[in-house]
């Protein structure tokens, strides 16, 4: 999300973003994913998360000028998910783990795209990447009575829908304070 300067705006729970505009509280967001099956919720969230990390970026680089940007466009040499998943951490926006949780999303997304409509959280090697991530976050949030809840009672589902607004939250917070570069002469 940026602003009318072309900066990022950082969105606030309630969804009104630090420039006055709005966008879809992460509540909506959840609502809107309780209707989809695992495969679309899947799906979903991969996409927003790429595009928080694509806002992330653009709010440290200075505008293209002139000319079109397709830096960040699907076809740009910084379109793919992991591509701005490692470029994130390159600039210090995201740390190690939250490297390892972004590719364990990316890793479920590329499996539910190539696997039939039939495909689920609570089987096989999903269910496995959604352990992985709530193994992988439980440890980074301990003061998080809602994390140590996790997989006490198995819903796979449920799991990867919490760690998902999660990460997005903490990504639209990493939009809010990304500072843009500088040029030397300015």
């Amino acid at each position: 999300m940026t602003n009318e300067n072309g900066t990022a705006a950082f969105a606030h729970e309630d969804g009104v973003l630090s420039n006055g505009a709005s966008s879809k509280p992460q509540q909506d967001l959840a609502s809107d994913w309780k209707k989809e099956g695992d495969r679309a919720l899947v799906l979903l969230v991969a996409a927003e998360l790429d595009h928080c990390l694509k806002l992330a970026i653009e709010g440290m680089l200075l505008p293209p000028g002139e000319r079109e940007d397709r830096l960040l466009d699907p076809e740009g040499p910084l379109g793919t998910f992991g591509s701005r998943i490692e470029l994130s951490h390159r600039l210090g926006l995201i740390d190690p783990d939250y490297v390892r949780a972004l590719n364990l999303v990316r890793e479920l997304r590329h499996s539910f795209a190539q696997e039939p409509m039939a495909a689920r959280l609570d089987s096989g090697t999903h269910r496995d990447n959604v352990r992985q991530l709530v193994l992988l976050l439980k440890n980074k949030f301990p003061e998080d009575s809602s994390f140590q809840r996790l997989w006490t009672h198995p819903s796979p589902r449920s799991d990867f829908e919490y760690i998902a607004l999660k990460l997005i939250a903490q990504l639209t917070w990493v939009i809010g304070k990304a500072a843009r570069v500088r040029p030397i002469w300015s």
